[in-house]
């Protein structure tokens, strides 16, 4: 008897030194459970270009939320499409679903569904075809590797006129301004922005820059057969239109199955991930204090028509 309890607390510590070993036991999430109404998110129309230079197009026609979920698609589109943050036309054989919980700038319309730290769970399913992609992008904010100090000259109410105007033409609309506006417009003739709010009379300086998405987080892509999950960071400069980043990703398995739990847990430390509740990934990278909200997407690497559906998403408080 007294051997069988010696082996047993003896077998215990084995697991604790060899954590890989442990951690093969599927996790429990834990009991405070948030899980998102698809009705509170958002289907995006819109235009993007990936780090590698690729045309992505999303389409509000190509989400559909059902009983049994939310349903994205991949459709076919032969075309050029116009923006005005393209040079030039740029042709698109195809468009794809996005769509996000983002809380936006001075908006509660999703509040409760962006946080610092804890764990996001999606479960979903998907044709062998699919390019099923969640991910974890942060809320909008600035960062000291992209942001720019302005000299004020005057202010009368929400428009500021600034001591140089070729800082100026480095903003763009929709910019952040430190610690909570935004750039409603900009005339980079004369040197003055429009801002959403009315800074005060006796400011010197006003700090402007791009949002910061990173680091972004992928719970789950599909990527070339392989299911893969990863954390980018990086960021872009004022002076430049493209955006740069940097992975570490880990490529777990072609998929074997079209149904899986897939998740991650954010911590000050670093980050966790999951498929089916067994450890995959880590990735020990601090995280900064900025909340993160859930995207689905289907991944623009596929001209062939597909479908995913993402049959839950859910949020588990911080351990």
């Amino acid at each position: 008897m007294l051997r069988r309890i010696l082996n047993k607390s003896y077998n215990k510590w084995l697991a604790f030194l060899f954590r890989e070993n442990f951690e093969q036991i599927p996790r429990r999430w834990g009991n405070e459970k948030i899980v998102f109404d698809f009705k509170l998110g958002k289907a995006t129309t819109g235009y993007f270009t990936t780090a590698d230079g690729l045309s992505y197009v999303a389409d509000a026609d190509c989400v559909e939320i059902k009983e049994d979920g939310l349903h994205l698609y991949s459709k076919p589109f032969f075309g050029e499409v116009y923006t005005n943050s393209w040079e030039t036309p740029r042709p698109v054989d195809i468009k794809h679903g996005w769509f996000d919980f983002q809380e936006f700038v001075n908006s509660p319309r999703r509040e409760g569904y962006s946080h610092i730290y804890g764990t996001w769970v999606a479960k979903i399913k998907f044709d062998p075809h699919s390019r099923i992609a969640i991910w974890l992008l942060r809320e909008r904010h600035l960062d000291k590797t992209n942001w720019i100090d302005l000299e004020v000259k005057y202010i009368n109410k929400d428009t500021v006129w600034f001591r140089d105007k070729e800082k100026v033409k480095l903003i763009e609309i929709n910019y952040l301004v430190f610690p909570s506006g935004q750039v409603k417009s900009v005339n980079h003739e004369e040197g003055f922005i429009v801002f959403n709010y009315e800074p005060a009379e006796n400011c010197k300086t006003i700090r402007v820059g791009r949002d910061n998405i990173t680091p972004e987080v992928d719970l789950f892509e599909l990527i070339n057969g392989n299911m893969v999950q990863s954390v980018h960071s990086g960021y872009t400069p004022l002076t430049s239109k493209k955006y740069k980043k940097q992975a570490i990703s880990s490529h777990v398995a072609p998929p074997t199955k079209n149904e899986y739990e897939v998740a991650v847990t954010v911590s000050s430390k670093g980050y966790k991930f999951y498929i089916d509740g067994i450890l995959t990934t880590e990735v020990w990278e601090k995280s900064p204090k900025v909340p993160c909200y859930m995207i689905c997407t289907t991944y623009p690497d596929t001209t062939e028509p597909t479908e995913a559906i993402v049959t839950e998403l859910a949020y588990y408080y911080e351990l």
